[in-house]
């Protein structure tokens, strides 16, 4: 991609853009806000929680019960699978989040009414279906990765609300006490499916504490991240990346501006190559990291669930994951268009950017 002028950089369609999308003036940034960036680790550790860990879980327990309930339907014929088979294609809506509420509360009646009709078969699945349903039921709508969801600038960011995790955490308690005195049955492939993302969504945000270094908490020495700030899949992985950052240390400018092309300049790379970003563990030093191992490294910087995931992932070697980066990278145009401006859904993430 070419480099834009001055002109095109003033107009940069980053995720920091203030212009509204009703055609208002633009607003004016907020002054960056002081923060604790241990502010979370001091929390209770139950407090701390993301969107991105709840979309996570809503995927995989949605699919989860698309193959339990697709295997209850295989295992029978004529009407009786019919409910059964239903409820799979309710449990796929769940899964990609299209009113999911809805969705799982269609779910659980069907399933009451499997229960009623067949005890024998379906009462044992309570001590782990109710507690998942529960927690796609009282958690409410607007986390992020929804299907056909139209985003709402005016919206506030989404939050978990603590009662609905404790609701859960006490279902889960009861009704696991009934699995360990013999009430109830648990295949593999229903823990796998089910009872991991169920236990998944009880974690906190933190459960692995995200990798730091001594100087991140020293003014000029965060970590930062130069991105494409006209590609639509970037932006959307830089607003991915503030809400799940729980320690608010992560800084972000992008490639085209001042910051990036200085930091490009400092590190000996291309100022004029927009196809990979760059980690820097320490802005202030000349350490970077490339392609998958950039964002590898971005993932151990969060924590939890994804620090995990991308601690396997490192086990893989960089070739093939680079090979899978640079095709993403390649069509991200073609698939994910370019960026419109639009306002941050949080004045205070203004803060987190660098120009």
């Amino acid at each position: 991609m070419d480099p834009r002028g001055d002109e095109d950089n003033t107009k940069a369609l980053m995720v920091r853009s203030a212009h509204s999308p009703l055609g208002c003036a633009p607003m004016s940034p907020p002054a960056p806000t002081s923060y604790d960036p241990d502010a979370t680790a001091n929390q209770t550790t139950f407090a701390v929680y993301s969107s991105g860990q709840y979309t996570l879980v809503r995927a995989w327990g949605g699919l989860g019960l698309v193959a339990h309930f697709g295997g209850r339907a295989a295992e029978m014929s004529g009407s009786a699978m019919i409910i059964p088979a239903l409820l799979a294609l309710l449990a796929c809506g769940v899964a990609a989040g299209w009113r999911r509420v809805a969705l799982t509360r269609a779910l659980t009646l069907g399933w009451l009414l499997l229960v009623v009709r067949d005890p024998a078969r379906y009462t044992g699945e309570l001590p782990w279906i109710v507690p998942l349903l529960l927690a796609m039921i009282i958690v409410p709508e607007g986390e992020p990765g929804r299907w056909r969801a139209r985003p709402n600038p005016h919206a506030a960011p989404w939050r978990m609300p603590p009662e609905a995790r404790w609701g859960v955490a006490l279902a889960t308690g009861l009704l696991g006490a009934l699995q360990l005195m013999g009430f109830g049955t648990t295949s593999t492939p229903t823990a796998v499916g089910v009872v991991a993302p169920l236990l998944l969504f009880l974690f906190p945000a933190n459960w692995i504490r995200p990798t730091r270094s001594a100087r991140d908490t020293e003014p000029g020495h965060e970590p930062l991240l130069l991105y494409d700030g006209e590609c639509g899949l970037c932006n959307a992985v830089i607003l991915f990346l503030i809400r799940e950052d729980t320690s608010a240390r992560l800084r972000f400018a992008p490639l085209h501006g001042a910051v990036g092309q200085a930091a490009l300049r400092r590190a000996g790379l291309l100022a004029t190559d927009f196809d990979s970003l760059v980690f820097f563990p320490d802005r202030g030093a000349a350490t970077y990291f490339l392609r998958s191992d950039g964002a590898l490294r971005l993932a151990l910087r969060l924590g939890g669930i994804w620090r995990g995931l991308a601690v396997l992932a490192l086990m893989i070697p960089r070739r093939w994951r680079d090979v899978v980066y640079r095709g993403v990278a390649r069509f991200r145009y073609r698939v994910f268009g370019t960026h419109k401006p639009a306002p941050l859904p949080d004045a205070t993430w203004a803060s987190r950017f660098i120009e």
